[in-house]
């Protein structure tokens, strides 16, 4: 009966540790695999990642890209290049 606890345990942890690699709450995985065990690790296993969600804000924010007037690498939301002070233009023409 104790082997089946422990494996119990185990294939939850592992489930919880998957879960938590796609991007998902740590929380949501420990429910998962406290009540399905080892059901929990076909479940993680098949779930997507979650990444999209949790990637775009930063990579909004931390995006770079060449300053078209004097090549140096900025933010891509800046407006002006802190270096040449030249404006940066998104997509839309003067």
């Amino acid at each position: 009966m104790h082997l089946f606890h422990i494996i119990w345990i185990t294939t939850g942890v592992i489930a919880v540790i998957i879960w938590c690699s796609k991007g998902r709450s740590g929380f949501d995985g420990f429910l998962l695999g406290a009540f399905t065990g080892p059901l929990a690790l076909v479940i993680a296993l098949l779930i997507p990642t979650a990444y999209d969600e949790f990637d775009r804000p930063y990579l909004d924010q931390h995006a770079s890209r060449n300053c078209r007037q004097c090549g140096e690498k900025i933010l891509a939301r800046s407006l002006r290049c802190p270096r040449c002070g030249a404006l940066q233009y998104r997509g839309w023409r003067r």
